[in-house]
């Protein structure tokens, strides 16, 4: 009676704790998509206030005036906060998945940690602002002669994921592509070409 084959080993880096976190990864994943969804879903049945589609104007009555963002957002605000919350934890998750090597990112957790919970922060902030600005547009504060929610915007919002640029540079050569990563490549590239150059030459000698 033939021994039973030894199952094949496991891939560079995959043990079971390694895969027990992927899992644990896909089904925050998942779990933040459905959250979304929900949050996406919930906003279009809450639906705008009553001057979502503006209101008359007061000279002009073919046209329609804005009027106050307070009166437009309503509940779609709530739903569009926790919506951009959940967009950021997603995006932090993405990064994890993709930078973990051998099952653990090593020393990007914490930063990666940190900068998830900054942009949290600064999302917040910003909705927080804006709030703060459609109730009372001529009381909100001005930052370099920007509204509050502009300058947030256009400074701490829009630039923050280079935090998360700057720590996959830092991690490249440990997380995406090694010394060793690079080595087999090169090893296989030059099988490759030793392979259709050996190829070559049969045809000649064919010939």
């Amino acid at each position: 009676m033939s021994a039973r084959p030894s199952a094949a080993p496991p891939p560079r880096g995959h043990t079971a704790a390694a895969a027990a976190g992927d899992t644990a990864l896909g089904v925050a994943l998942l779990l933040v998509v459905l959250a979304s969804a929900l949050a996406l879903a919930l906003g279009a049945w809450l639906g705008a206030g009553p001057g979502a589609a503006g209101v008359p104007h007061a000279r002009i009555p073919a046209m329609f005036a804005g009027g106050a963002s307070g009166d437009r957002d309503g509940a779609v605000l709530a739903a569009g906060a926790v919506f951009g919350a959940l967009q950021i934890v997603f995006f932090g998750l993405c990064f994890a998945l993709g930078m973990r090597r051998g099952g653990a990112l090593g020393r990007l957790a914490r930063p990666l940690a940190i900068g998830v919970a900054l942009y949290l922060a600064v999302w917040g902030a910003l909705v927080a602002a804006y709030a703060q600005y459609a109730a009372a547009p001529m009381a909100s504060p001005r930052w370099l002669g920007l509204p509050l929610p502009t300058a947030l915007l256009l400074f701490a919002l829009w630039p923050f994921p280079l935090w998360f640029a700057a720590l996959y540079l830092r991690g490249f050569e440990r997380h995406v592509l090694t010394d060793d990563d690079f080595a087999r490549f090169r090893a296989r590239l030059e099988a490759l070409a030793a392979r259709d150059a050996q190829g070559g030459r049969d045809g000649e000698a064919r010939e």
